[in-house]
């Protein structure tokens, strides 16, 4: 079946930045043990190092596109690049696009991987979330909870 990993990125210093995080541990008591629970600083070196361990992942993380706080952009980048812009935001150098692309050409991407942006806007050292995006961690959480019943053909408890 392959290992699986929720994947949370993101800065819990910078507000909005956080979400991929927040995500992370609100999964903790929600996933099978065969699912890994990583909490990851965006490090784009180390992020495409950690790929190489699973399988299946499911990436949280915040972006910045223009739509309104909290929304929800979900994509299964296995095949195709995920749009790299909206994933340039906050305060990642480079972002969760570019490891995932550096990753697929050193083969070493995952079999399957979906992404998870929440939009955020306010990225600010010693920051809290921003009410919105905060509203929306229940909502991400089912998200993550159903892609990976989808990921491990059925489901769990």
């Amino acid at each position: 079946m392959g290992r699986f990993a929720v994947v949370g990125v993101g800065n819990p210093l910078r507000g909005d930045d956080a979400v991929g995080v927040h995500v992370a541990r609100s999964l903790r008591d929600k996933l099978p043990p065969d699912v890994d629970i990583i909490e990851h600083d965006g490090d784009v070196s180390r992020l495409v190092e950690a790929l190489r361990q699973w399988d299946r992942v499911v990436i949280v993380d915040a972006v910045t596109t223009g739509a309104e706080f909290g929304t929800i952009h979900e994509f299964d980048v296995s095949e195709t690049p995920l749009p790299a812009e909206p994933f340039r935001c906050t305060t990642h150098s480079f972002g969760v696009g570019e490891a995932i692309e550096l990753a697929r050409s050193l083969n070493g991407l995952p079999r399957v991987v979906w992404v998870l942006g929440i939009e955020g806007g306010k990225y600010e050292i010693g920051t809290e979330l921003s009410p919105k995006v905060r509203n929306t961690i229940p909502r991400v959480v089912e998200i993550v909870l159903e892609r990976i019943r989808q990921l491990r053909g059925g489901g769990f408890q």
